[in-house]
């Protein structure tokens, strides 16, 4: 059976978004890539969520880009476009839009100063 990547859940015009590849701590690869996209155009078309929460499955928030992927991601052109239009939007959802984001981080947060 094949595991959805990314996974919402609404209610109450809350979207509570939820990376999900835990046993890779939830890092991106093309399947995670889409699975954004299609969650991004939902949120944007449903009028009635007014927040959305972003959450990993597991112990991570994502670790990030798949590094295995990195290079096949970076030379297919069209995969490439799509990392990098799923990340703008990304930003722009968790940035300046007209619903509140709420990116919930867990995991190994550890910040080291200087």
């Amino acid at each position: 059976m094949k595991t959805q990547r990314v996974k919402i859940e609404i209610k109450n015009q809350i979207a509570h978004v939820i990376l999900n590849r835990a046993d890779k701590h939830n890092a991106l690869d093309m399947p995670m890539f889409y699975g954004i996209t299609d969650v991004l155009d939902k949120v944007k078309q449903d009028r009635n969520i007014r927040v959305v929460i972003v959450s990993g499955e597991g112990e991570s928030f994502s670790s990030g880009l798949d590094i295995k992927l990195y290079h096949k991601i970076w030379c297919n052109k069209q995969e490439k476009i799509l990392a990098n239009e799923t990340f703008n939007q990304w930003k722009i959802l968790l940035g300046k839009n007209q619903k509140i984001a709420v990116k919930r981080a867990q995991g190994d947060n550890n910040i080291n100063y200087v």
